[in-house]
């Protein structure tokens, strides 16, 4: 039995961290400053398929632009007033007008910008786990006290999308934004022959990733490679074991050599994986 289910975290929630700026795009251009020999994210709504980036900045900053649209910059030179062009999937052009400032103290939290569009806030609202949440545990409704185990309105703690978000920032951009979670890691599960697929199980490669624990809740991560030729689509029915909660990064699981035929799949469970698959048993 699988409680709740969700993919996409890449555009709406994994991004998000606790030192991200939001910025609502609009028509005008977003303004970026890049501290000097200091790296910056930049997470797009979206996949990006075109950065426009003048030339004469090509060895002023370093540029590494992920899959999923999330930018990472790093300036190396003085830059002025310079235009950006980003070209989304969707076809919406977003303009970044950057310039360098100085240096500052390397305490400071990593910057991160979140672009996200009005319809992107919207559905966010329309999915937050507090609309609706007389079935989840205190611990995950955001109003239990870590430090002292009692009920606070000021501190929120992290829910199931904070916890599958957390076993996601191990696979995806640099392992100085994990979020700073106390949790456990585990010995990594032994999955062995079980099947708990209820179809697929001939066409994926499935292997157990990592495990953690925080508090009374499991979390697994299981890596996904499709190994035909045929997209699959992420569907929870598929999945035998008692879990709380499973979440894909990607809806669909593209055929072998494509980009995005590999995937990872987060299990939130509260016994050991290798017990959660076998319904508990």
């Amino acid at each position: 039995m699988i409680k709740k289910a969700f993919y996409g975290l890449c555009l709406l929630t994994l991004a998000h961290t606790l030192s991200a700026k939001e910025i609502l795009l609009s028509n005008a251009p977003v303004n970026v400053a890049l501290p000097m020999n200091q790296e910056i994210r930049i997470e797009f709504p979206e996949t990006v398929i075109d950065l426009n980036l003048p030339t004469e900045l090509t060895d002023s900053v370093d540029t590494f632009l992920k899959p999923d649209g999330v930018l990472f910059w790093k300036a190396k030179r003085s830059i002025t007033n310079s235009r950006v062009i980003a070209t989304t999937a969707a076809g919406q052009v977003i303009l970044l007008d950057i310039h360098t400032t100085p240096n500052v103290s390397q305490d400071q939290d990593e910057q991160v910008l979140q672009l996200i569009t009005s319809e992107q806030l919207a559905q966010r609202k329309s999915i937050a786990p507090e609309t609706d949440n007389s079935d989840v545990p205190e611990v995950l409704r955001g109003n239990y006290d870590l430090d002292n185990g009692q009920s606070s309105a000021k501190k929120r703690s992290p829910n199931y999308i904070d916890l599958a978000r957390f076993a996601y920032q191990h696979y995806i951009g640099p392992t100085r934004l994990i979020e700073n979670l106390p949790a456990t890691r585990l010995k990594t599960p032994i999955l062995g022959k079980f099947r708990f697929l209820r179809v697929w199980n001939n066409r994926l490669d499935i292997s157990i990733l990592n495990a953690w624990r925080y508090d009374k809740y499991y979390i697994t991560a299981v890596g996904v490679k499709n190994k035909g030729h045929i997209a699959y689509r992420f569907d929870p029915r598929a999945i035998r074991g008692n879990f709380e909660f499973v979440s894909a990064l990607y809806e669909v699981l593209e055929p072998r050599g494509m980009k995005y035929d590999r995937d990872v799949w987060v299990f939130i469970s509260l016994m050991p994986f290798e017990q959660a698959i076998r319904g508990g048993r």
